[in-house]
């Protein structure tokens, strides 16, 4: 039901990702790309995983997540997006300039492991569990959640048209009766 406690199942996994990734350098330098980003993106990423193998949910958090070392990666200065003088804004090509340093900050070394180091630990997990429990385990953990009905599940692909759906038929049965 929903007020359940299973929400605690994931809480300790997205905190320790969270406290992982929020804890300063020795030195204070909050800017500053360099190896110790580096193993906390990858700590980070192996709780994210854990996290989400326990719930499908907090992988709603992993490209803020990678986007956050981005940042620490690179430094602020960096980070900052500074429009060109020839190109007008809402122009298409400052919207492809966009694209493109997005792209360059998530192919940096720190979210590139920490995404490396989630896609790991959540696939390392998920095969043991199929290979320990057999296919039940995939389809009740995840696929399970793209042909589910359920409109008020919103991980199910169908979540919003049903939901207008059976709004728009009870409205039906109200008029005709």
């Amino acid at each position: 039901t929903r007020g359940s406690a299973e929400s605690l199942v994931v809480l300790l996994p997205v905190l320790l990702t969270l406290y992982l990734a929020e804890v300063d350098d020795d030195d204070g330098d909050n800017g500053a790309g360099g190896a110790e980003v580096v193993i906390r993106a990858g700590l980070c990423g192996i709780c994210h995983g854990v996290a989400v193998h326990a719930k499908l949910y907090p992988v709603i958090y992993t490209v803020s997540i990678a986007a956050y070392f981005s940042r620490r990666y690179i430094g602020e200065q960096r980070w900052a997006v500074v429009p060109t003088a020839n190109a007008r804004p809402g122009s298409i090509a400052e919207g492809w300039r966009f694209c493109y340093l997005w792209v360059t900050r998530f192919l940096t070394m720190a979210p590139m492991v920490f995404l490396i180091g989630f896609l790991l630990t959540f696939a390392g997990l998920t095969g043991a569990a199929v290979h320990y429990y057999g296919a039940e385990a995939l389809s009740e953990g995840l696929t399970y959640h793209f042909g589910r009905l359920d409109h008020r599940h919103n991980y199910s692909v169908y979540w919003y048209w049903i939901y207008l759906t059976r709004a728009r038929d009870a409205l039906a049965v109200g008029v005709t009766s």
